[in-house]
C-alpha cells in the first residue's frame, strides 16, 4: 500500500452538499508536474483520506486514521443492468435470445409495477 503523501498548495473553492455526503472541490494554486498528475489521475474512484490545513501537513501530524469503507464501484443501476445480464444468460437465453430485448422487457415491467403502487 502507497503511503505516499500527496501536497500541493490549494483552496477550497466549493462545498455542496448531497445525500449523506459532502462534496467539496480544491483548486491548486500551482501547476502540477506531469508526475503529479499521474499520481491524482490513478487515484480517480479510489478511496483515501483527505487531511486540509493551512499550514504543510508532516507525515508524524497523521496518525490513528479511521478505516476507509469501500465504496461500490459501480452505481446501482450499473448493478441491476449486471445482475439482469446474468440472469437472462442463466434463465432466459432460450426465450429472448438478445440481452437487450430482455432488459427492455424486464425494465418496463419493473416500471409498470412501480407505477401500480403509487397513489
Amino acid at each position: 500500500m502507497d503511503k505516499q503523501i500527496f501536497q500541493v498548495p490549494a483552496g477550497v473553492s466549493s462545498v455542496k452538499t448531497m445525500s449523506k455526503q459532502l462534496r467539496i472541490t480544491f483548486d491548486t494554486m500551482d501547476q502540477l508536474t506531469g508526475e503529479q498528475l499521474s499520481t491524482v489521475f490513478s487515484w480517480i474512484d479510489q478511496i483515501g483520506h483527505l487531511t486540509f490545513a493551512i499550514s504543510q501537513v508532516e507525515p508524524e501530524d497523521i496518525v490513528g486514521l479511521p478505516q476507509v469503507r469501500p465504496m461500490d464501484k459501480k452505481s446501482p443501476s450499473q448493478r441491476l443492468h449486471s445482475v439482469l445480464f446474468v440472469l437472462w444468460q442463466q434463465q432466459y437465453s432460450d426465450q429472448y435470445k438478445d440481452f437487450d430485448d430482455f432488459y427492455k422487457n424486464t425494465m418496463e415491467r419493473f416500471i409498470n409495477q412501480c407505477k401500480e403502487k403509487l397513489s
